[in-house]
Order: structure tokens, then C-alpha cells, then sequence
């Protein structure tokens, strides 16, 4: 069997520079970040764009690192070879591997993701068959022709690359009031459950650590002599031994801070059981209180679902539940609770008033209405659901504003 080197001369190169271009910024890009970075940001909010940026730094200094060590040594390989000049074979091995794996795991992706787009157009034909539509016909395009394939991917990177152009056009447009009839503003990074919200719930689960460190005074017992005859009274406060809090997702910092530090300055164990749709603060908590020096199994955080609060409602050694949340889940956990014995605090649907007396300050009333009614989408416990106006015009002064103000607001 012939075999060809590297300088044989049927050899040639099939892909052009704007090819391998395009090729690497569509690569970069993504299905991911092309179709799915809209959802990302409205299930996580402002935060996911200090994510990004992260991320891209990241990307950009590693693809630095690359660009100086095919500088300092050119090598015909891919960027395994520098694994392996680095770290040696196995390490080479291991990279080149994990990176076929992850192409895997990415084209697969990109093929139901961009099955969801064509059902769009097409929603009888199933998104599975024209994800595998998809991968086989790029698969045979590959076989046939570099080239071809080179061609194909150039103008499909092209594509997501000119549709992320005309995005942010559109929305700089739109967000700097060039669109027509435009009323974006920059307040969702401030506002509704925004960064302002995150710090404020931190300062104020602060609050009640410092509370709590004031607890060895308030356990002092009290003693009363001869309450009657040959009578003393006096009072004894003990722990009660394992407590659980199962808190909500809107506050992942400040809810679980209104329990476990009364908590543990009482001398109790204690159980979090967070939102599974913000785990993270309740694993940094813990983090912060390992550093800290508390010891291991005083503060402990259990990740799930309604199967593990009910675990945990039902368990003999806890002896106390705390609960905010909704009002049917609360109804839940203080029957249950309190059918197995268990001392339960449940704090279900809570919402507040608010009383507008006839000289307070109309502007400042306003931005409190729409901040607490609408801020986290009304989905917190300080949220105003009902305002009473004192005084004969209050209604008159607040009412025009208010629906001003109401109708500003855009609700996704």
C-alpha cells in the first residue's frame, strides 16, 4: 500500500484561511451562547453577564498562553502536543481524549438545539430526526470533501456570527433609546432582584449574626426566691439538639441567616435544606462557617427536591422545622411536622401593607409601591400587596403616579 509523507505533493491544503477563521469564531460562539444565553440570563438575571465576562477572559487568556507557546515552539500537531511536552505522554493522552469527549457532548448539543430551530419552521417532523438529519448529512459532507466541509461550516458560522452582529445592534439601539418608541433602561441591573437586592439580603443576614452573638445574654435563666411558701422558681433554657431551616429561592443568603445563627449561639445542630434553584450561597455559607472553626456536623446543607424535606420533617432526631416559602408547601410541613412530633415555625405567602399617611412624600411612596409590589416579580415576602391611604385626597395624589409608573414597568 502506498503511503504518503508529509512532503508528498498529492498532498495540498484543502481549507482556506477564512474558512479556519470563521471555523474558530463559530466554534467560540456556539450553539450555547447563540440560542441559549436569553435563557440563561432570564432564569439567573443580571449576574450571568459578570459570569460571561469572566468566562471570556478565561477563554482569551488561554488562547493567549496557546498563541505564545506555538510561538516559542511551532509543532505541526494540535494544542495536545503542548500537554504532552508540558506533562509528558499520559498527560497528552488524557487531553486529547477528553477534548474528543467534548466534542461529543458539543455536537450533539448543537444538533438538538439546532433541531428545536428547524421545528420551528417545520413542527411535524420530530426534533430528534432532524438532529440526527443534522449530524449525519455534516458527517458525509465531512467524508466527501474537506473542502466542502470547510465551506459549509464557513457559512453556518456566518450565519450565527451575523445574527449576534444585527443582535447587538438592535438591542444597543434599543437600550440607548436609537429605537423607535424605546423606554429600556439599565435598572434590571440594580433593581428587581438585581445586585441591590443581593447586597441588601447580605447586610441583613449580617444583622442577625450579630444578633445572635449577643445570645449569651439573652439565655441567661431567671430565678425568683419564694415565689411561695418554701417555693424558688426558676427558668432553664436548653437546646433542643437537630433543627432544620428549608428556605425559598429568593433570598438564598438572608432566609437561611434568619435561622442558623439563633441556631447554633442556642447550642443546636443544624440542617439547611435550600431551593434547588439557587444551591450555591448555602454551599459558600458553609464554606465561610468551616473557615470560620465551627465544627464539622453543626452546620449542614442537604441538597433536593420535596423528597428530602420530607426526609427531614419525618426524621426522629430533628426536633424543629423552620419554613418560608409558599402557603401550600407551608400548610405541608407544619401538619406533617407536627404529626411526627416536631416543634414547626412555617412562614407561608407572607405579604405586607403599607399605610400612606396624608403628608408623606408622594415620590418616595411610589418608588416603594413599585419596588415591593413588583420587585423579584412580587415573589418575596416583603412584597406590598395591599397599600391604605389615610386622608381624604392621598388616593388622588399617589393613584396618577402610581399608574405612570406601573405602565413604564417591563414585565417578561
Amino acid at each position: 500500500m502506498p503511503i504518503q509523507s508529509e512532503h508528498d505533493p498529492r498532498l495540498k491544503r484543502s481549507l482556506k484561511t477564512r474558512h479556519i477563521s470563521m471555523l474558530a469564531l463559530g466554534g467560540v460562539i456556539g450553539a450555547g451562547l447563540f440560542v441559549g444565553s436569553s435563557a440563561v440570563i432570564a432564569s439567573t438575571g443580571p449576574g450571568a453577564f459578570l459570569t460571561y465576562a469572566i468566562t471570556g477572559i478565561i477563554v482569551a487568556l488561554v488562547m493567549r498562553m496557546l498563541g505564545e507557546m506555538a510561538a516559542a515552539h511551532p509543532t505541526k500537531g494540535s494544542f495536545v502536543d503542548y500537554a504532552r511536552m508540558a506533562f509528558g505522554r499520559p498527560a497528552g493522552y488524557m487531553t486529547g481524549w477528553l477534548y474528543w469527549y467534548f466534542w461529543v457532548i458539543v455536537v450533539g448539543f448543537e444538533a438538538v438545539v439546532g433541531g428545536q430551530i428547524i421545528n420551528g419552521w417545520f413542527p411535524d417532523i420530530p426534533v430528534w430526526v432532524i438532529a440526527l438529519g443534522l449530524m449525519i448529512s455534516m458527517t458525509l459532507l465531512n467524508m466527501m470533501s474537506v473542502h466542502s466541509f470547510g465551506e459549509a461550516e464557513y457559512w453556518f458560522a456566518g450565519v450565527k456570527v451575523a445574527a449576534i452582529v444585527v443582535f447587538l445592534l438592535v438591542a444597543g439601539a434599543y437600550v440607548f433609546h436609537l429605537w423607535p418608541n424605546s423606554t429600556a433602561t439599565f435598572d434590571n441591573l440594580t433593581q428587581h432582584g438585581g445586585f441591590t437586592d443581593a447586597q441588601g439580603e447580605v447586610l441583613r443576614g449580617i444583622e442577625i449574626v450579630e444578633f445572635a452573638c449577643g445570645a449569651p445574654q439573652l439565655l441567661k435563666t431567671d430565678f425568683t426566691d419564694q415565689v411561695s411558701t418554701n417555693i424558688d422558681n426558676w427558668t432553664l433554657r436548653q437546646p433542643l439538639g437537630v433543627v432544620t431551616g428549608i428556605t425559598p429561592f429568593n433570598f438564598p443568603v438572608m432566609v437561611p441567616m434568619w435561622m442558623f445563627p439563633v441556631a447554633l449561639a442556642t447550642g443546636n445542630t443544624f440542617v439547611l435544606k435550600p431551593s434547588p434553584l439557587d444551591p450555591s450561597p448555602s454551599l459558600f455559607i458553609a464554606e465561610l462557617l468551616k473557615q470560620a472553626g465551627l465544627p464539622d456536623g453543626v452546620f449542614n446543607v442537604v441538597q433536593g427536591d420535596k423528597d428530602a424535606v420530607n426526609a427531614l420533617i419525618e426524621h426522629p432526631d430533628v426536633q424543629a422545622v423552620s419554613f418560608v416559602g409558599s402557603t401550600p408547601i407551608a400548610n405541608h410541613i407544619y401538619e406533617t411536622g407536627a404529626r411526627h412530633g416536631k416543634r414547626v415555625q412555617a412562614l407561608g405567602g407572607a405579604k405586607n401593607h403599607l399605610v400612606v399617611m396624608p403628608d408623606a412624600d408622594i415620590d418616595q411612596v411610589v418608588d416603594a409601591l413599585i419596588s415591593a409590589a413588583y420587585g423579584s416579580a412580587g415573589e418575596r415576602c416583603m412584597a406590598i400587596s395591599v397599600a391604605v391611604f389615610v386622608g381624604d385626597d392621598t388616593t388622588e395624589k399617589v393613584m396618577p403616579k402610581l399608574i405612570e409608573r406601573t405602565r413604564e414597568l417591563k414585565v417578561p
